[in-house]
């Protein structure tokens, strides 16, 4: 803060869309999440999780080739993620979620090497806002879809800690 005014640094390779900058309520993200699940319900999307998941890594194309990720894309989804990132080391944690699950839900970048990375970050974000169920949700997933990530211990620690608090 520097006279009585906010600032919000963005770290160099990062990029954020102006309204991730408005600062949205836990009430709003409720209902822009719930909305967005209901709209997949309506598509005929069998996946009800609070979260779109289109990174599992090292995913197959349609002729059974490996998918190379556009190089460009892929620099655009790490600015997105780092952008994502930067929300939640600022603390504005509802809109983290937001941006965290626009990186997840990049499917023209499927084999991206931040899906770990997001989940992760959108799990913390989901515990930093008392919304334990989604959380305990979240590291879950991540645990299934990157058994060997670099957060594993502390993923495990998180899962259960939110268990105990459960019950």
């Amino acid at each position: 803060m520097i006279d009585g005014k906010t600032y919000f640094v963005l770290p160099q390779e990062a990029m954020l869309e102006v309204s991730d900058l408005k600062e949205i309520s836990k009430e709003k993200l409720f209902l822009l999440l719930m909305a967005q699940k209901v709209a997949g319900l309506r598509s005929g999307e069998k996946d009800t999780r609070t979260y779109p998941l289109a990174i599992p890594r090292g995913r197959l194309g349609r002729k059974g080739k490996f998918y190379q990720p556009d190089p460009v894309a892929t620099k655009c989804l790490l600015r997105r993620f780092n952008g994502a990132k930067a929300l939640y080391d600022n603390e504005l944690f509802t809109n983290a979620v937001l941006a965290f699950r626009r990186v997840l839900s990049d499917k023209e970048n499927s084999a991206s090497p931040w899906g770990d990375d997001s989940l992760f970050y959108l799990a913390k974000s989901f515990e930093k806002l008392a919304w334990y169920g989604r959380a305990l949700e979240v590291y879950s997933d991540l645990l299934s879809l990157y058994p060997e990530n670099d957060f594993k211990h502390e993923i495990q620690q998180s899962i259960k800690r939110l268990k105990k608090r459960e019950e």
